[in-house]
């Protein structure tokens, strides 16, 4: 009995350890979804936007315990998010977490979305304690398709950058580094970028390097930023670019062939308020120093902007003038010659519908005029219509005709002159005769419609030039306003 009852208790507790270890080794996945609220309300508490995941939380424990999830936003709410990420996967060795520091094997994001005009995270202060900040190691990072632009821009045509790929690693005690290659404005750039060790940033040391190195095609730069405890940064920038003209017409702005551009910056800020100060600059062969200033504290950012020149070189001033007469001179032309191709085409195309008018109404009055030719010629031969015929029938040939077809008028004619022959009648022959052999092989029309139609190619010219003549004369009289 005893046996019995503990056959089944043994095979329980088996399974419960079995389904413990694949829980531990990261076999099966958990469900985490439940700690979504949480995990808002800290970004919320500490940073004061929104944090909400949309996608379904899946942790997986073991050596290296990873955690996938997506549908990420990250805002100060819907209508205007920070980023947003498609989907992010992240696995971390859970014995460097024992010990007390946190070792990041991967990190992997998809479709990323960025909106540097949405509004920044303010992040709170930390709690006061003496407890040193975890150590942080990162083994690899891979970010994939980031588009980087402004989500409801103050005008059209702001600057957007996409980056198909950007990896980095930051490992233990060693320096941050991260490359990347896209294009801004539709320009090819690559980025490199060096920092000191991800620990000193987690720790909260008062000053955190980080090297920014710039490379397109139009120009180069170098960003020596320093970042402050209190979210401040102060950088130092050295830039060139080689083809000012060509890189603004990237942005859709046209400027005449300033020459290159070089200068030193300081940059200087947080995220409430930004000074850019230039110095030690060259535009071509003109120098000139710039401030400009950006205030986020209020409502809507304020912007200022000054630029002294110390040396101005109007030569290519001028230079715009002549390229604006030129280009002047030159959409002139074009429309000129686009007027000129118009006209002829509205010309081309008026005559030619003139004509076909003109042809479809000849071609209607020439119908209408031998359809008057016709009936007015039986007409004039009624009163010597059996003469007509006599004189028509005789210039036959001879010959024994067995059918004969004739007007009603002149059935009893054909009787007399044919009796052998078989007479037909036709109301369409207006006069004459036609006749036709036993065989049907021979077959001579000698009626006055035969003749019409033979003779009209040479009447039709001189009836269309009286009718076009007489027409002129009509719309001369009435345009004639003199009377």
């Amino acid at each position: 009995m005893k046996t019995a009852i503990k056959k089944p208790i043994v095979i329980l507790a088996a399974a419960l350890v079995l389904v413990l270890a694949a829980l531990l080794l990261g076999v099966i996945p958990i469900n985490v979804g439940f700690i979504k609220g949480s995990v808002s309300a800290v970004a919320r508490e500490k940073t004061g936007l929104d944090l909400a995941i949309g996608g379904p939380l899946t942790l997986r424990l073991g050596v290296n315990a990873s955690i996938s999830t997506g549908d990420i936003a990250y805002g100060d709410g819907p209508g205007d998010r920070l980023i947003e990420i498609e989907s992010l996967h992240g696995r971390i060795a859970l014995s460097a977490l024992l010990a007390g520091r946190i070792h990041v094997r991967e990190v992997r994001a998809q479709g990323i979305r960025a909106d540097y005009c949405g509004k920044l995270p303010q992040l709170a202060d930390g709690d006061n304690n003496d407890e040193p900040a975890p150590r942080v190691a990162i083994d690899q990072l891979e970010l994939l398709d980031i588009v980087i632009d402004c989500g409801q821009p103050a005008q059209p045509n702001l600057i957007s950058a996409s980056f198909g790929e950007i990896t980095g690693t930051a490992p233990d005690d060693g320096e941050v580094r991260v490359r990347a290659g896209g294009t801004i404005a539709g320009a090819p750039v690559f980025l490199t970028a060096t920092a000191g060790p991800l620990g000193d940033l987690t720790s909260g040391v008062d000053q955190y390097p980080v090297d920014i190195e710039f490379e397109s095609e139009y120009a180069n730069a170098t960003v020596a930023a320093r970042l402050e405890k209190a979210t401040a940064i102060e950088a130092d920038i050295r830039a060139e670019v080689t083809d000012l003209r060509s890189m603004l017409q990237l942005f859709e702005l046209a400027a005449p062939d300033l020459g290159a551009l070089r200068f030193e910056a300081q940059l200087r800020g947080d995220p409430a308020f930004a000074e850019f100060e230039v110095h030690d600059a060259e535009l071509g062969d003109s120098r000139f120093v710039l401030d400009a200033t950006m205030d986020r504290s209020g409502d809507r950012p304020r912007a200022t902007l000054a630029v002294v020149f110390e040396l101005l070189d109007v030569a290519p001033l001028f230079a715009v003038e002549t390229e604006l007469e030129h280009l002047h001179d030159e959409t002139r032309r074009s429309l000129q010659t686009e007027e000129a191709s118009l006209r002829n085409n509205l010309l081309f195309e008026a005559q030619t519908r003139a004509t076909e008018v003109k042809l479809y109404a000849e071609a209607a009055m020439e119908l209408r005029l031998l359809e008057i030719v016709d009936r007015v010629l039986g007409e004039m031969i009624q009163c010597s219509r059996q003469e007509l015929w006599q004189s028509l029938s005789r210039e036959l040939p001879e010959y024994q005709w067995t059918r004969v077809k004739v007007h009603p008028e002149d059935l009893e004619l054909a009787r007399r002159a044919f009796a052998s022959a078989a007479i037909d009648i036709d109301e369409a022959i207006c006069g004459g005769l036609i006749v036709t052999n036993a065989e049907g092989t021979i077959r001579v029309d000698n009626s006055l419609s035969c003749r019409l139609m033979r003779a009209w190619p040479d009447l039709l010219p001189d009836l269309m030039k009286d009718l076009r003549e007489q027409v002129d004369s009509n719309a001369t009289a009435c345009n004639d306003t003199s009377v």
